[in-house]
Formats: structure tokens, C-alpha cells, sequence
């Protein structure tokens, strides 16, 4: 006859003999948390997603430095590139080709680093016009 295991919930303390009530979550350190590439929401352990995907919360987006807006997006400052979210170089900043934006609108990634496009001059870190 078998034996009687305890299902603890997600965020639940649990030992190496209990199991998670959720298929997608694992007991470690004496607590049930959402397994890799899972996100809590709703008391469930949902699918985390990549830039583009759509979503209902923040937490389902895969990248830390992304944000839910009906579909993951990078936060302020940041810039997709390889389905993950960059940080945008300060003008005088390194960059890496010309896929790469730069923290100011009026600059440029050219020759490894963000200079102010030729209509504009450096004006302490910001280009001017």
C-alpha cells in the first residue's frame, strides 16, 4: 500500500519528504518556491517570457531588467538586443556596433563608443545642440 505524501503550496515550508502542490515548483531550503524560467502569479507558478511575449504582471518576464506592458518590454533605459534587455551606454560610454543605443537620443555607437551625431556637441554628458 502506498504512503500518504503532504502537498505543501508554493512558498510553503516543506522537507525532502513533501512535494510541491505545484508541478512547476520545488521544495528548496525548506520552502516550495517556482522552479527556473517560473514566476509566482496567482498563486501559481507561471511560465516567465522573453522581450516581446506577452504578459500580465512584471514578474513573468524573464529578463530582470524588463517590465510588463501587455508585452515584455525593457525598463527605462535600457534597449533590447539578443532577447535580452541592455543597458543604454552614457555618451563616452563603450558600446559594441551600431545596433547598440546610447542614453542620449542625439548620440551614436561609433568606433566602440556613444558620440553626439555631427549636428551636436558634448555639453557635459549629454549632447547639445
Amino acid at each position: 500500500m502506498g504512503k500518504c505524501v503532504r502537498k505543501v503550496p508554493t512558498s510553503g515550508d516543506c522537507t525532502s519528504l513533501d512535494i510541491c502542490a505545484d508541478d512547476n515548483a520545488e521544495c528548496i531550503r525548506d520552502k516550495c518556491f517556482c522552479k527556473q524560467g517560473y514566476a509566482l502569479l496567482n498563486n501559481k507558478c507561471e511560465p516567465r517570457f522573453g522581450i516581446g511575449a506577452p504578459c500580465q504582471d512584471d514578474d513573468q518576464c524573464a529578463d530582470g531588467n524588463a517590465r510588463c506592458d501587455q508585452q515584455c518590454i525593457c525598463k527605462e533605459g535600457f534597449f533590447p538586443l539578443n532577447e535580452r534587455c541592455v543597458q543604454k551606454p552614457d555618451v563616452g560610454g563603450a558600446c559594441d556596433g551600431p545596433s547598440y543605443q546610447c542614453s542620449d537620443d542625439n548620440a551614436i555607437c561609433q568606433n566602440g563608443t556613444c558620440q553626439c551625431v555631427i549636428t551636436h556637441y558634448l555639453s557635459g554628458r549629454r549632447c547639445g545642440e
